[in-house]
C-alpha cells in the first residue's frame, strides 16, 4: 500500500439522526449550562472569521441548537441575510424573538438552497454528527459563492478518550482527514486545533455532563451494569488532584471557495 494512501471508507457511518434529535432535545434545557467547550469553540471561530473578514451578506448558520455560537456572531456581524437551520425546531420560537435570521428545521446533508447562495456558511460543534461528511461538503462547496467562506469547528480524536480509550467516537476525524476530503474548489485559510480538559468530582458526574450537552448522539445509550463498574473502575485511575478528567479536542477550520 502507497506510504500516503488514505481510506476514505470509514468517512461513511450509519448513524440514526431521530436518535440525535432525541437526544439534543432533551439536552436543551441544560446544554448552555453544560457546554463550556463548545462556548469557547463558538468565541474563537468568530473571532478568527473577523480577523478574515468583518462583514458578510448572507449567512447560513448550520447547527444553531440553542443559539450558543450565533449570540457571539451578531456580537461582530450584522449580516444583510441569515438563516439557520437545525434537526431540533423546539426552541425556534425563542431564538427568533432574539436575532433577525430565518430558522428552518432541516438536515445539513440534505440541503434545500440553489447553487452560489451565500457568501458564508458557518457552523460549530455540528460537523461530527455528519453521516457522510466527504459528500456534505461537496454539496455546500455549490451553495457558497465564488470567494465566500465555509467557517466550523469540530472534534478531534481526542476528545472524550476518557470514555473511549479504544477507540474514537464515531463521527470523529482529526483536521489532516477534513483536509484529505476536502472539495478541491476550497483553499485552506484558517487551521487551528488544540486541547481542553474538564475535572469532574466524579466518573457519574463526567457522563452526566456528555449527556446534558446531546454528545451521546447516536453511541448506544444502555450499559449493563457489569459495563458501568467495568468503566467507571477504569476511570478511576485516571483521576487527578484536581478530579476526574474529560478531554476535548476542538478543531477549527476556516476555508474559502475560488473565485
Amino acid at each position: 500500500m502507497p506510504k500516503n494512501f488514505i481510506c476514505h471508507c470509514y468517512l461513511i457511518m450509519a448513524f440514526n439522526k431521530k436518535l440525535l434529535a432525541k437526544r439534543f432535545k432533551k439536552a436543551l434545557p441544560t446544554y448552555d449550562q453544560e457546554a463550556r467547550i463548545q462556548a469557547l469553540m463558538a468565541k474563537e471561530l468568530v473571532n478568527l472569521l473577523f480577523s478574515l473578514r468583518e462583514q458578510f451578506e448572507k449567512v447560513l448558520e448550520i447547527g444553531i441548537g440553542t443559539g450558543l455560537f450565533t449570540v457571539s456572531f451578531f456580537d461582530k456581524y450584522q449580516p444583510n441575510f441569515m438563516i439557520a437551520l437545525d434537526l431540533v425546531s423546539d426552541n425556534f420560537l425563542d431564538l427568533a424573538k432574539k436575532y433577525p435570521l430565518f430558522l428552518l428545521k432541516a438536515d445539513a446533508e440534505s440541503l434545500p438552497f440553489k447553487k452560489e447562495n451565500f457568501d458564508l456558511v458557518v457552523s460549530n460543534a455540528t460537523f461530527q454528527w455528519f453521516t457522510n461528511p466527504e459528500k456534505t461538503l461537496v454539496e455546500l462547496a455549490k451553495i457558497i459563492k465564488p470567494g465566500g467562506l465555509l467557517a466550523f469547528s469540530t472534534f478531534g480524536p481526542s476528545t472524550m478518550k476518557e470514555l473511549f480509550p479504544t477507540k474514537r467516537p464515531p463521527g470523529i476525524l482529526s483536521s489532516q482527514e477534513w483536509l484529505s476530503i476536502k472539495p478541491a474548489s476550497f483553499i485552506p485559510l484558517v487551521q487551528k486545533e488544540w486541547q481542553e480538559t474538564l475535572f469532574f468530582e466524579s466518573p457519574k458526574e463526567a457522563l452526566a455532563h456528555v449527556k446534558k450537552t446531546g454528545a451521546l448522539g447516536y453511541l448506544k445509550s444502555s450499559w449493563s451494569v457489569k459495563d458501568y463498574r467495568s468503566w467507571e473502575r477504569k476511570y478511576r485511575n485516571l483521576a487527578t488532584k484536581a478530579g476526574y478528567p474529560l478531554t476535548f479536542e476542538p478543531i477549527v477550520m476556516i476555508w474559502r471557495k475560488e473565485l
